[in-house]
């Protein structure tokens, strides 16, 4: 029943962490948090101890993925792609923390943990897959892996196109106004690939409750 307290826990936490974030940024800047057009790391705020509190439920989050990869998927299993698994989900925890510290100053070093954290996506999704067409202890069909692992990819390859050299460059509206448009195509791949993460430990989990308890 342990896995289960985890499990809940830590998509409490993840939620409580996003609610601060959203906050962080409406309270600094007098306007809502947009999902389509503005990044991760600008969930902050002008005031020192709300991004603090925001920053530490995040390490927290990123801590006890960390963790429950380490005990239910590496230290527990006996195969070594599970091991490879637990391993990328531990990796990826951190580069997602990253896309919430990593600001527009270092638009480089941005670039490339969002493009790091894509790609590991995109392996977790193909292992995903994998799991699905070895084992018949999945709850997920075969159908479901494949579409995840395609959109990861169609993901990646969208946020690796030349057009996105300089994703960081707002455009001009036609009064003339910088303006990053409707839709910023990388902060929106990147908060999509967020919750890919999420849904993927959050899969990895479930599955683990239903055919270990």
């Amino acid at each position: 029943m342990k896995e289960i307290y985890i499990s809940f826990v830590l998509i409490t936490i993840f939620i409580c962490s996003m609610i601060i974030g959203y906050i962080c940024h409406n309270f600094s800047n007098k306007e809502k948090f947009n999902f389509l057009i503005n990044f991760p790391f600008e969930m902050k705020s002008q005031s020192n101890k709300l991004t603090l509190i925001f920053r530490i439920t995040l390490a927290f989050f990123c801590g006890i993925c960390s963790i429950d990869s380490l005990v239910l998927f590496f230290i527990s299993s006996d195969y070594l792609i599970e091991k490879i698994l637990s391993l990328i989900l531990i990796f990826n925890s951190f580069l997602l923390v990253s896309l919430f510290i990593i600001d527009m100053k270092s638009y480089k070093a941005h670039l490339v943990s969002s493009i790091l954290f894509m790609i590991f996506n995109v392996i977790s999704y193909a292992l995903l897959g994998y799991f699905t067409f070895r084992s018949n202890f999945v709850f997920y069909p075969l159908w479901f892996g494949i579409v995840c692992f395609v959109i990861a990819v169609i993901l990646l390859f969208i946020a690796l196109l030349p057009s996105l050299k300089n994703w960081y460059v707002l455009k001009k509206d036609e009064e003339g106004n910088l303006s990053r448009g409707k839709i910023f195509p990388l902060a929106f791949i990147e908060w999509i690939n967020i919750l890919f993460y999420v849904l993927l430990f959050v899969l990895a989990i479930v599955n683990y409750i239903i055919f270990t308890l």
